[in-house]
């Protein structure tokens, strides 16, 4: 059964949400998509420098943090992107895919006529997998503190990923319900691909079967990129059961725009932080 779901989950969905999203839009994302693979594969390095946003950034398979010029280091045997879907957010498009036994989110946005990437996240695909055990070297990894803009933008999307927080904590599904878009998209931190609906369902048996609230989880590095109404925000996770035992911790993008009643989460993605 569960085979079967993550297949299902595999196949070829294109989905437009907003009046800005168009069959050009699509048909431009996938020359997009299309363009990318084929320059990292052939090491076509100015390709990839006009398709990256100056301010690109991408997390690997092992939670590591690539600039823009680490990402320009193209290796030509990469693998293509399998069944990719598509998820139109006004000016932001989600793209996610499978590449070999990993699967990779990209957003890309709007700028004038044309399309640029700026972020990319790629998680190793391990559905059951037990959890893992940090190590006490990694557990002891200095926290970083980096200065964030204080604008009043990023305070606002800083402010409802705090409430996302308190309501995932609670198991509030009604609270995580309202800081989502409709057409929310989760890649959790087995691969596995989940909307809101699933996530808003999770939350309610959960608070059926354990009310008790879980410890809000600590973060650092946390950086917000704002693009007009759209927010890329990326950040470290250490997490800790609600008996005080540290979790793995894990490196998350989180895109959120801002509609008619205020920001929310239209895609996030979670990947787990070797430290190595």
């Amino acid at each position: 059964m569960l085979r079967a779901m993550v297949c299902a989950l595999l196949l070829p969905v294109v989905h437009v949400v907003g009046r800005s999203a168009t069959g050009d839009d699509e048909a431009a994302v996938r020359r997009a998509e299309t363009e990318r693979t084929a320059a990292v594969r052939a090491g076509d390095v100015g390709v990839m420098e006009r398709i990256l946003a100056p301010d690109y950034m991408e997390v690997s398979v092992d939670g590591r943090l690539r600039a823009r010029p680490d990402a320009l280091s193209l290796t030509p045997n990469s693998p293509p992107t399998e069944s990719p879907t598509l998820h139109f957010y006004q000016d932001a498009a989600v793209v996610i895919g499978r590449e070999a036994e990993a699967r990779v989110l990209r957003v890309w946005l709007r700028e004038d006529d044309r399309w640029q990437l700026v972020a990319q996240q790629a998680v190793r695909i391990q559905p059951g997998a037990p959890a893992e055990k940090p190590s006490s070297e990694l557990l002891d990894t200095p926290r970083v503190t980096w200065m964030i803009d204080e604008s009043p933008a990023v305070s606002a999307v800083l402010a409802a990923q705090a409430a996302l927080d308190r309501a995932n904590a609670s198991g509030d599904a009604k609270a995580f319900e309202s800081l989502t878009a409709p057409d929310f998209v989760l890649v959790t931190s087995h691969g596995l691909v989940r909307d809101r609906a699933y996530r808003v369902t999770e939350e309610r048996l959960r608070q059926l079967s354990n009310p008790q609230p879980r410890p809000i989880v600590a973060r650092d590095e946390v950086r917000v990129k704002i693009y007009g109404n759209t927010a890329v925000l990326r950040a470290r996770s250490w997490p800790k059961n609600a008996t005080g035992v540290p979790g793995m911790p894990t490196r998350f993008t989180r895109v959120w725009q801002k509609g008619p009643s205020g920001w929310q989460q239209i895609a996030a993605i979670s990947t787990p932080f070797s430290g190595k």
